[in-house]
């Protein structure tokens, strides 16, 4: 059973099968589960969709698609397993330290559609997916699957990201 594949009875899902999952690039990532006061608000998903839209994104070593609009957040398209942390597709990540994030922005306004960081040692877990206006969790990250899956490399018409 592969990383996607769900353990079903009767058609309902008991358990995901992290046993395979592919190891991530990134070099010492951990997981931290509550930093500082952050908090991912109740529109990360309209958000989400809105970036896709306008194409404020970019797609983080093929797993984390960071939208731009809003708080500038990821959500996990692929779960993977690095040093004992399982990354969960369908959760809401953010890398802890500014220089990361900061690297992530400015590859964005260079006209990067896809980057692959080696070096941002930790990201907070924010929350799960929630559904939005009907659309339900599972569609929302299919829908991001496929939006990152049509990424190119870079892009040509960029709008730059304001420096705050």
């Amino acid at each position: 059973m592969n990383c996607n594949e769900m353990i079903r009875k009767n058609n309902e899902r008991l358990a995901i099968d992290f046993h395979n999952l592919p190891n991530s690039n990134i070099q010492d990532i951990e997981i931290i589960k509550h930093y500082s006061n952050w908090f991912l608000c109740w529109g990360a998903e309209s958000k989400l969709l809105e970036s896709m839209a306008n194409n404020t994104t970019i797609l983080i070593n093929n797993s984390f698609l960071l939208k731009f609009i809003g708080k500038p957040s990821a959500l996990c398209i692929k779960a993977f397993t690095h040093n004992d942390h399982t990354f969960i597709e369908g959760k809401w990540y953010s890398p802890c330290d500014k220089q990361i994030r900061d690297t992530i922005k400015d590859a964005y306004n260079q006209g990067f559609a896809k980057i692959n960081i080696t070096n941002s040692k930790q990201w907070v877990v924010m929350r799960g997916l929630w559904p939005f206006e009907g659309i339900l969790p599972d569609t929302l990250l299919y829908t991001a699957k496929t939006y990152a899956n049509s990424l190119p490399e870079k892009r040509s018409n960029v709008t730059k990201l304001p420096n705050h």
